[in-house]
């Protein structure tokens, strides 16, 4: 997971953006980088090791494409001890920011992000449902018991745009 956030954040510095069809073809297929040795594409660190070892969908909320819909960045790498935990945050994290996901029982909504969709069979197989598993992670129990509820799903349409900072002008 780490090598896959450096690869991305390499890859944003030499100038690969994943706005457009084309661009993410290119960032996930054609940008390579050493891992471990040997030249590795974001995409084959993602399903061809990642998504195999680890059989965890809370992964997909540590892998990071940059995009303004991907989940944020996390501080600090990720390390063997504390996995399981920076995984929950980063599942705990991701499902209760608004601008990933609407959860919103008084309006009786639920609007999850295009990577519950895409990977739903992932949080099928850990949970029964991609409600189930994001229901472990919500803040209040009318969130659960609206997700509990769903029938369907309504899916955010997902924001490739560069997730970038403003850059801080020097005081």
């Amino acid at each position: 997971m780490n090598a896959y956030n450096a690869g991305v954040v390499a890859a944003v510095l030499e100038g690969y953006s994943a706005e457009g069809i084309f661009a993410r073809r290119s960032l996930f297929k054609g940008y390579t980088f050493p891992v471990a040795g040997r030249p590795r594409t974001l995409d084959e660190i993602e399903h061809d090791i990642v998504r195999p070892r680890f059989h965890d969908p809370r992964t997909h909320f540590a892998l990071v494409c940059a995009s303004s819909r991907c989940p944020k960045l996390r501080r600090a790498a990720y390390e063997p001890a504390t996995l399981d935990a920076a995984l929950d945050e980063a599942a705990r994290r991701f499902i209760n920011d608004p601008t990933r996901n609407v959860i919103d029982p008084a309006r009786g909504i639920v609007r999850l992000s295009a990577i519950f969709d895409w990977f739903g069979e992932d949080f099928a197989a850990a949970a029964g449902s991609a409600q189930a598993f994001v229901s472990r992670y919500v803040a209040t129990d009318a969130e659960r018991e609206l997700l509990r509820r769903q029938d369907t799903l309504t899916f955010l349409d997902y924001d490739w745009t560069l997730n970038a900072q403003p850059r801080q002008r020097p005081h």
